[in-house]
């Protein structure tokens, strides 16, 4: 694809892409420009069968991203726009990453990540934090809702932990964060891209089509009695014809002692 917004950079690695919020001198907010391009990029991402494994991070060493640009959004208001910026998308970019089941994605949470950046990170597969890394939603100081946050929060934390986060918008540290089990590890600020591109080829090691059937089961049986759950058959069917490729080159490389040479694509966004 074409790709032109400054404020965002998207790189492709082999089968892993790269999605950088790129504003670090306005902490990498979610003004008109970085917001065009996370959908973009999550889109392009999700629709390429080349693309395996997503790492989203944030230019710099400040921040992830701390959410909504309220500079932006004040000089809207100044010129008597709404302070929110129109969309043309129906999909927000969390519900996005979310539902994009077929394909994992990474949270390389280099700094701060607030408000709508929490609620980006919190919406990603795996979040790998550094000593830097600051989470929470404190839309409530400035009369916003947190509503993806809402969701979110009480999905990762234990109820209480993610109400007093809510409730008086303060930030977790990295070590609380670690604790809670919100982020999977802290590594050093300069290994960060690194240690998640390590992780995507350690994913990439793995079945695509059996990644996928995981994703989808993980999520569509989030919730559900086990009763239930249990027989949710969500994704590719590994067991059928459709996983008969995969299934064979897994057992032939594990007789022969190398690694898998997967010939199955992902097609489709879900």
């Amino acid at each position: 694809m074409t790709w032109d917004n400054p404020h965002v950079m998207y790189e492709k690695k082999g089968q892993i892409a790269y999605l950088t919020m790129n504003r670090p001198e306005r902490m990498n907010a979610l003004g008109t420009d970085i917001s065009r391009g996370l959908h973009e990029g999550v889109t392009d991402f999700r629709n390429d069968p080349e693309s395996r494994v997503l790492i989203i991070t944030g230019a710099g060493e400040r921040a992830f991203c701390a959410g909504g640009d309220l500079k932006e959004m004040a000089e809207r208001s100044r010129s008597g726009e709404t302070s929110i910026p129109p969309t043309t998308t129906t999909v927000s970019t969390p519900e996005l990453i979310m539902t994009t089941y077929n394909k994992p994605i990474i949270a390389a949470i280099n700094g701060v990540a607030a408000g709508g950046g929490c609620e980006l990170a919190a919406c990603c597969d795996i979040r790998i934090g550094t000593p830097n890394t600051r989470i929470g939603c404190p839309e409530a100081r400035v009369g916003l809702g947190a509503h993806v946050g809402t969701v979110m929060l009480p999905r990762l934390l234990p109820m209480g932990i993610a109400m007093e986060l809510l409730f008086t918008a303060r930030l977790m540290d990295a070590e609380e964060s670690l604790k809670y089990g919100i982020i999977n590890k802290i590594v050093p600020q300069g290994e960060l891209i690194n240690y998640c591109t390590d992780l995507a080829e350690k994913i990439l090691d793995c079945a695509p089509l059996s990644i996928a059937r995981q994703k989808h089961n993980v999520y569509k049986t989030s919730g559900l009695p086990l009763p239930y759950a249990f027989h949710i058959n969500a994704g590719p069917d590994v067991y059928g014809p459709e996983g008969a490729a995969d299934r064979s080159e897994g057992a032939r490389a594990f007789a022969e002692k190398r690694r898998p040479q997967w010939t199955s694509k992902i097609t489709g966004p879900d």
